[in-house]
């Protein structure tokens, strides 16, 4: 059956992090994603949503937001759990209702709010699920009907065991894609240790160029050399991963005769030794180890390169907990079992999240601990291993003293890398890599299950939702059915493959010459003239151009030296994109925008605010930029804090109760 949900433009983002509709209630009370959801005319309820039989028609009311209306369309049981027939053609639910690119659709009124929107997504690490929706991301352009809800009312209470329930769900997703990536990713003994050779090397020149003297210490310049030594030895790794594969048993020991005995030596590629003198030029320092980098992936056999076929056959998810893990990567059947219940004891039902886990990371590894003693017993507790190096992991948390352990200790070294580093993906990879451990899978499942499926950023994601057509269809049907127990038909389309949303907003949003429908009588395409929105320096016509940032308006006569801009809501911008003179009849007051967001989230770390207002206005601004017009237009009532090492930023404390 096919029911319809209207919603906001400025929902899009929440939907494209967390796969799902929920009612507003829901976000401020689940521990993950935003905390507000916008409400419309048609779906103004607190505790439950309204879906449609036909195609709604409604009315976005204009204010210094860039909100457009927005429906859902799915295709869902009437047997759904929850789902109930009000009147004619009206439906409610008091839960979630979660989306896929099977069966799911997600429309605009008009191409222009469908761009504007897909272009405001880019600011948001969250909205990873926007290449794998590109096909459902469409324009209406059929009949709409008009509804009227007087008579409906909401249900009297909100579903807090479905919150639960959410909140569960996105910790075993959050797993589940967090485990395969991470799998997938897995590399050779060799290859991590060449990619552990070349961090140390760039931080090492990094230092050498970056110190008082740009020259180092004689230490330093000779302990580059070495490194860059070291590497000319991974030119082999080709060859012994050819041996490893054609005798799995004997190949070290063919390969110390064949190198050893005989002296076989194969031309060097490139001596990496005469990247010394580039490395330590601070001019020349950037290009030289990018191009060091690149050399370097040129050593790692094809069968190394990300290739997502791991066998998923060997995990198994069901009512939001792991119920099957037999992945060898633990040989002993109880350590996989520890492993499983540390994920379904704990991982799944904390209340710790990403954004909390710094300050809660003693708590976790006192629960951990607690756990692993309670699986072992208590008579073998007292002189098992575990007992020794997560104890000594709980002190090092603590201060109190260092962490000492033998990183191929499975199970106890991912709970460890996991518990050190896991308040951030790259460095966990990065930390896993200096530690040679050639396959993170389990500290990653870990790490998703803690960060839940909606705060998995795009760039952790984006090699997964945009790898082989095939692979991304048997996978995502896999862990949909187990996550749901819904069997979905058919194929995701077999058209050209955008490797990621960058390129489909290039493709799709930002391209110049995009067409509209003809039926739009405000069209946006290139060389578009908008009635007094000309030029703010010279008055010649606008341009839409396209940019890093998004979308903007530019001089036509930019090649005789106008830079004027404006942005898409006619905004007068400056050479970085920043506002310094607002639409006088579209423009956003910001200082009052950010005033009535810190309201409700002081204090906040200046990135939310930054993702906040960008998706809902034509904020374009970093962290460091978005500090400065702060402290220019509000040093008055606000104060700049630290949240947990980052930029934050809260109400003066005589303005938080006005």
């Amino acid at each position: 059956m096919k029911l319809f949900i209207p919603t906001s433009s400025l929902n899009f983002n929440n939907i494209m992090s967390c796969e799902s509709v929920s009612p507003s209630a829901f976000y401020s009370q689940r521990n993950f994603g935003y905390k507000t959801f916008e409400k419309v005319d048609l779906n103004c309820f607190e505790n439950s949503l309204l879906l449609f039989e036909v195609f709604p028609e409604f009315q976005i009311p204009k204010s210094e937001l860039v909100n457009y209306p927005m429906v859902i369309e799915i295709d869902i049981d009437s047997e759904y759990n929850g789902l109930k027939k009000i009147e004619n053609g009206i439906w409610q639910i008091d839960r979630t209702v979660y989306l896929n690119p099977f069966n799911s659709n997600i429309y605009f009124f008009s191409s222009e709010q469908k761009r504007t929107t897909l272009s405001r997504s880019e600011s948001s690490a969250e909205t990873k699920l926007v290449n794998l929706y590109r096909n459902n991301i469409k324009v209406w352009q059929s009949e709409k009907k008009k509804f009227k809800i007087d008579s409906i009312s909401d249900f009297r209470s909100l579903n807090y065991q479905e919150v639960e329930n959410d909140n569960q769900k996105n910790k075993i997703k959050g797993f589940a894609y967090a485990y395969l990536i991470a799998a997938n990713k897995s590399v050779t003994k060799e290859t991590v240790q060449l990619k552990h050779l070349v961090k140390q090397i760039e931080n090492l020149s990094s230092a050498i160029v970056n110190g008082v003297t740009e020259n180092g210490t004689q230490q330093q310049r000779d302990d580059l050399k070495q490194l860059l030594c070291r590497i000319n030895a991974y030119q082999y790794i080709k060859v012994k991963s050819y041996l490893k594969s054609k005798l799995p048993d004997q190949y070290q020991e063919v390969w110390d005769t064949l190198y050893n005995q005989f002296g076989l030596r194969k031309q060097e590629e490139i001596d990496f030794q005469n990247f010394f003198n580039t490395l330590i030029s601070k001019s020349r320092y950037e290009s030289s180890l990018l191009e060091l980098k690149n050399r370097c992936n040129g050593l790692i056999p094809t069968q190394n390169v990300l290739r997502f076929n791991f066998n998923w056959d060997e995990v198994a998810i069901a009512n939001n907990r792991l119920t099957r893990f037999d992945d060898p990567i633990l040989e002993k059947k109880e350590t996989r079992q520890w492993y499983q219940n540390l994920v379904n004891d704990i991982f799944v039902l904390t209340d710790i999240t990403e954004s909390s886990f710094s300050s809660q990371r003693s708590r976790l590894a006192d629960e951990i601990t607690k756990k692993m003693k309670s699986y072992i017993g208590e008579d073998e507790w007292k002189n098992h291993s575990a007992n020794k190096y997560l104890n000594n992991l709980r002190r090092n948390i603590a201060g109190q003293e260092a962490f000492n352990i033998n990183w191929n200790t499975g199970l106890i070294s991912a709970i460890a890398s996991f518990l050190l580093k896991g308040e951030d993906f790259e460095k966990l990879n990065d930390f896993l890599i200096s530690s040679e451990i050639e396959d993170g899978r389990l500290a990653f499942g870990f790490y998703g299950c803690i960060c839940g499926f909606a705060n998995l950023s795009r760039v952790f994601t984006s090699d997964f939702f945009s790898s082989n057509i095939d692979c991304l269809t048997s996978t995502y049907k896999a862990i949909y059915k187990q996550l749901h127990n819904i069997d979905l038909l058919g194929d995701l389309p077999k058209e050209e493959k955008v490797k990621s949303s960058e390129q489909f907003l290039q493709k799709n949003i930002l391209n110049q010459s995009v067409k509209v429908e003809e039926q739009e009588k405000d069209t946006l395409t290139e060389g578009t003239i908008r009635e007094n929105h000309n030029c703010p320096i010279c008055g010649k016509e606008m341009v839409l151009r396209k940019h890093s940032k998004g979308d903007f308006y530019g001089c036509s006569d930019y090649k005789n030296g106008c830079k004027g801009k404006r942005d898409l809501d006619f905004n007068e911008l400056d050479d970085k994109f920043r506002i310094v003179k607002q639409s006088p009849k579209t423009g956003c007051n910001y200082t009052e925008l950010i005033l009535k967001y810190l309201k409700q989230n002081s204090p906040c770390k200046i990135a939310d605010l930054n993702t906040h207002l960008s998706s809902t206005t034509t904020w374009s601004y970093n962290v460091k930029n978005a500090k400065a017009f702060i402290k220019e237009n509000l040093a008055n009532k606000v104060e700049f804090v630290k949240i947990n090492r980052a930029e934050g930023i809260q109400l003066k404390k005589e303005d938080m109760f006005k």
